[in-house]
């Protein structure tokens, strides 16, 4: 490749030959320290399209310890299934040479959308959830609910997971599909209470944009992971659990993103001083995580983008390596 004259593209495809669930937990994970620890900077600008019912956000962070730095377009428009054929969710990950910021790379950043946010919330749960967690629910049968239970699966000895959708066929497709990855049990559940109450860890990931989950589900022990924009939650689950954590307190709630929260701060019922803490501190050391068996803890995400920029940077760095992707001129 030519700096500032070649681009290397990658597919979907040619991004999945790269990235697999057990080096994106550790990749995440290490990044979100990073951000902790002051070596990465990163911001997102959110812009809403409401007449089509969707959103489109750019983000773009720099990563030190990786040398990277990666913008990336993320678009969520929730009538493409029904009215073009087309998935909700599109991305594509654009990575800039850190010293001359020249484009290098462009790849569809579906995959490692869908492990990064995963990935978050496995970092998350080593933290949060019980060491000993075995039981596993999931609700959304969808991208990100395979992804979560191939990175929690890396961090924890998972006997059995629980998934719930709205659709049966689409639970149905799940379990089949999942049981040729996973060396567990894997069931469909009739009821979103069947993957929250009395389990370890459940992992809540849809477009639903209604309260699915209710309060008195909520059993000592419980470690349960909210991942995107939608209302999925009661908001008396996040008063009723004994810590909240979020991604990002910037992101969740000043950017408005996360509706149960932004509720819930709007009327004073939650604050930043209120909440437990941040998930960079945690990771950094400077706060601790679980403390006892019993206590219940939420998970609340947005996502950042310092683990896209690892993941990307891993990507790239692996597929000139191994001659993977196609080179495209930008000059010429």
């Amino acid at each position: 490749m030519r700096l500032g004259k070649d681009l290397l593209y990658l597919s979907d495809k040619d991004v999945k030959k790269i990235l697999a669930p057990k080096d994106s937990v550790k990749l995440v994970e290490d990044s979100i320290r990073d951000l902790g620890l002051g070596k990465a900077v990163e911001e997102k600008f959110y812009l809403p399209v409401e007449k089509h019912d969707g959103f489109v956000k750019t983000m773009a962070a720099y990563y030190e310890p990786m040398e990277v730095h990666m913008t990336k377009i993320f678009s969520l428009f929730r009538n493409n299934p029904t009215r073009h054929g087309l998935q909700t969710v599109n991305t594509l990950i654009v990575v800039t040479d850190p010293h001359t910021g020249v484009p290098v790379a462009a790849m569809n950043g579906d995959w490692i959308t869908a492990l990064k946010t995963a990935g978050s919330t496995a970092a998350a749960a080593r933290h949060l959830a019980k060491k000993d967690s075995k039981v596993v629910g999931i609700v959304g049968a969808g991208a990100q609910g395979r992804s979560h239970l191939l990175s929690l699966a890396q961090v924890f000895k998972i006997e059995e997971a629980r998934i719930a959708d709205i659709s049966a066929k689409a639970r149905e497709g799940y379990v089949r599909e999942m049981k040729k990855l996973c060396d567990f049990d894997i069931v469909s559940v009739d009821s979103v209470e069947q993957a929250v109450r009395d389990v370890d860890i459940s992992a809540v990931v849809t477009t639903a944009d209604e309260p699915l989950v209710k309060p008195d589900w909520v059993r000592p022990g419980l470690f349960i992971a909210k991942a995107g924009s939608f209302q999925e939650l009661d908001p008396r689950v996040i008063t009723t659990v004994d810590k909240v954590v979020v991604d990002s307190w910037k992101y969740t709630v000043e950017y408005r993103r996360v509706k149960e929260l932004t509720q819930l701060a709007d009327t004073g019922a939650i604050s930043k001083e209120k909440i437990y803490g941040e998930l960079p501190d945690i990771l950094a050391g400077r706060k601790s995580g679980r403390q006892t068996d019993q206590e219940t803890i939420l998970f609340a995400s947005i996502g950042f983008g310092v683990d896209n920029a690892a993941l990307a940077g891993f990507v790239y760095k692996k597929a000139l390596r191994r001659r993977v992707g196609r080179i495209l001129p930008l000059i010429g």
